[in-house]
């Protein structure tokens, strides 16, 4: 079974409003955050995982890249990913979640060097396609059978 974690945060400060030389935000936005997640004692999830991260519509959005860096930086440090493990991320606004607040979901995903590509795909659901054709001429040969 896949393991997965969900948590809700604070809405890390946007990188694009951060001052260069001002990260007092962002320190302050990690010690929250982390403490919530130490508090949780969330369970590592190992090898490749897939991050989604509702976030809540604030009256003024600013860009969703902005959020993810900080999200991921965060579960990196407190060891609930491994570094460099993220192989699948969405993000979008989302009216359920409270402004000013995230919903992170984590995941394990399979690892992209064991994804199908298209062609593979294409060629399975051919097979797919064929077998449940078969299928149904054989039930409807076998409902004739009965039937006389």
């Amino acid at each position: 079974m896949k393991k997965s974690v969900a948590i809700e945060l604070p809405a890390p400060p946007s990188r694009s409003k951060l001052n260069g030389q001002d990260r007092s935000a962002l320190r302050s936005w990690l010690d929250v955050a982390g403490r919530q997640i130490l508090t949780r004692a969330l369970s590592a999830i190992p090898g490749s995982v897939a991050i989604k991260v509702l976030v809540g519509l604030p009256s003024d959005p600013s860009d969703l890249d902005h959020i993810a860096r900080p999200i991921i930086n965060l579960l990196e440090t407190h060891e609930v990913i491994a570094a460099d493990a993220v192989s699948d991320l969405s993000m979008r606004w989302d009216r359920t979640v409270q402004n000013g607040r995230v919903l992170v979901q984590v995941r394990q995903a399979r690892p992209p060097h064991c994804r199908l590509g298209a062609e593979a795909r294409a060629r399975i659901s051919e097979v797919q396609r064929a077998r449940w054709a078969q299928h149904r001429a054989s039930k409807q040969a076998s409902a004739l059978e009965h039937a006389q």
